[in-house]
């Protein structure tokens, strides 16, 4: 199955890089707090706090200065629209290197793992690395068009390559740590970015590299390479992909926007937001989930069944009370430094809300030093698409020593063999022993007293 994994400016939100509204009220602050104009900054946003909206009201007031000037005319308006646009450029690529790798591996980790045996293509309007950060983590390599930058420096464009093996990246408006050569305009990576101010340059290996993110009015950078050739993948990917996913994305962008509808008449397609949004393409299905919540739970569970469609079909027709994504909840989950009695807790929470995780991570609890921890993984084993691979593990861990979990996990044995959804429930939530008033929550407590 091949598979179209579309991310917008939603997934990195709870990554920490403000979404355009998040980035216009940030911007505005940061203009009054630095006197970059503020009132010329609150005059173009207004009420929209739209950081598109401001840059590209600012570009039009730049374009007009030679025509005023080829008749003899400045006008200081201008001038400041010119010292407030090299400030936002560089405040937007400075703000999109928040994402710690940690975080980033949390949240895209899952999928990628999964990308190992599933043909995905991962495509992005985003400039942060939060996709190259988890890879890196994971120890995965995928095929952004760049040659490999291990061991050195700067990577150059190579387009990409023809292994079905590499997860392909698609960054459709570039990366912070993209550059272009000032006198060729050839693309250049950088292991290490560096925001640009304005119509700054930076003097590296005897080159001058400049900017080469496609900013808002900035069309016509997508006439320069590599953006013709990532445009084109984008659009292959769409024409032969049999599912698609669109996570996070409000679908502004034209083009984008076309492709969305035109994939919808061909194949599935499933739009991820928490708001239930289905910006009006007609076919698609939502998925009303933050990012965090389906990219760490829900798509990769899904891809692990012999019917991805149908499971996310299914996630797609449940009702949902999800008012936060997982990924603050999964961090303080897996930090073995985190208070036993928290980590309890934030089991609780991913069963509340019918959320499980991936196989890997799973383990990973079933085998923690504290088998308060394992019996409360055991409630994650029921909603996991490969629970009998994990009941295996259960079964084998050093932890069946304990009668407590040996106990929980013959409960979920019954569970498990009875394949009764009606009974499905959180094993946590289950007596630990024959006293219905002894439950897992009140055992963690006393652990940790």
């Amino acid at each position: 199955m091949k598979i179209l994994l579309f991310s917008g400016a939603g997934t990195s939100i709870e990554l920490g890089v403000p979404g355009m509204e998040g980035l216009a009220t940030e911007f505005l602050r940061y203009s009054r707090q630095w006197e970059v104009e503020p009132k010329l900054v609150q005059e173009i946003i207004g009420n929209t706090l739209d950081i598109e909206h401001l840059i590209e009201e600012l570009d039009r007031m730049c374009l007009a200065k030679s025509s005023l000037n080829s008749v003899g005319h400045t006008i200081k308006v201008i001038e400041q629209a010119e010292k407030v646009r090299a400030e936002v450029e560089w405040f937007v690529q400075h703000t999109a290197e928040r994402i710690t790798a940690e975080e980033a591996q949390l949240m895209w980790g899952p999928v990628l793992q999964v990308a190992k045996t599933t043909e995905i293509t991962f495509v992005t309007t985003n400039y942060d690395r939060a996709i190259e950060l988890a890879a890196n983590s994971e120890g995965i390599q995928i095929d952004d068009g760049f040659e490999q930058i291990a061991g050195k420096e700067t990577a150059h464009w190579v387009g990409f390559s023809q292994d079905k093996q590499l997860p392909k990246l698609v960054k459709l408006h570039g990366s912070t740590n993209w550059f272009a050569d000032n006198n060729t305009d050839s693309p250049k990576k950088l292991r290490h970015p560096m925001p640009l101010f304005g119509r700054s340059v930076l003097s590296f290996e005897g080159r001058q590299l400049c900017s080469a993110l496609v900013l808002p009015s900035r069309e016509k950078m997508l006439t320069k390479a590599p953006y013709p050739r990532l445009s084109q993948t984008y659009l292959n990917s769409a024409d032969h992909c049999d599912l698609a996913l669109f996570v996070g994305s409000s679908l502004r962008d034209a083009h984008i926007r076309d492709a969305v509808k035109s994939i919808a008449e061909r194949v599935p397609v499933f739009i991820v937001n928490p708001y239930e949004e289905e910006y009006a393409i007609e076919g698609a299905e939502v998925i009303a989930q933050h990012a965090s919540t389906f990219l760490i739970s829900t798509l990769p569970n899904a891809l692990l069944t012999k019917n991805p469609e149908s499971a996310l079909r299914g996630a797609a027709n449940a009702t949902t009370s999800n008012t936060k994504g997982i990924l603050s909840t999964v961090s303080k989950l897996l930090d073995v430094n985190t208070k036993v009695t928290q980590r309890c807790l934030a089991i609780d929470i991913l069963d509340q809300m019918g959320v499980t995780l991936p196989r890997m991570q799973v383990e990973k609890l079933l085998h923690d030093n504290s088998s308060i921890i394992a019996r409360y993984a055991l409630g994650l084993i029921p909603l996991s698409t490969v629970k009998d691979v994990l009941f295996d593990v259960a079964n084998s861990c050093d932890h069946v020593s304990d009668p407590a979990f040996n106990e929980d996990l013959d409960i979920l044995r019954k569970l498990i063999s009875s394949n009764r959804q009606d009974i499905l429930a959180p094993v946590n939530q289950l007596p630990s022993n024959a006293s219905p008033q002894v439950s897992h929550a009140s055992d963690c407590k006393e652990t940790a007293a």
